[in-house]
């Protein structure tokens, strides 16, 4: 089967994820970021969407075939603000799981964050 079939019905992107003990519970999470998911011969490519979130504010873990993106985006309220008319922007907690697929090379990954993009790249393992 080619892998690009193959991740496209691989990857599910899930609000919470109740298997690894070191996983939060999904009701944890008060937002979840957008992500996009890119494949090339050679890796997955993973971009969270995360403006407003400071860098040390955000962890990267994988355990069994799982990634997990979390971390804390603060509340943003001017000091001298008397009503609050609207908010839209989520802040608070977040998290995004992604489960992996077999071929990925799970001790290779890299992360880089910059311009409120967190990319994530996981190399593909060669053929068993």
């Amino acid at each position: 089967m080619p892998h690009s079939h193959y991740f496209s019905q691989v990857f599910s992107v899930m609000g919470g994820l109740s298997h690894g003990p070191s996983f939060d519970p999904p009701h944890a999470a008060t937002w979840q970021p957008p992500v996009d998911i890119f494949e090339t011969d050679e890796c997955l490519i993973i971009v969270a969407e995360l403006p407003g979130v400071d860098k040390e504010q955000i962890g990267v873990q994988v355990e069994c075939g799982i990634l997990k993106i979390s971390g804390s985006r603060p509340k943003n309220i001017p000091e001298l603000t008397r009503h609050v008319h609207q908010i839209e922007i989520p802040y608070g907690y977040f998290t995004r799981v992604i489960k992996l697929p077999p071929c990925a090379a799970l001790d290779h990954i890299e992360a880089q964050y910059e311009n409120g993009y967190l990319h994530v790249r996981i190399p593909k393992a060669g053929p068993k």
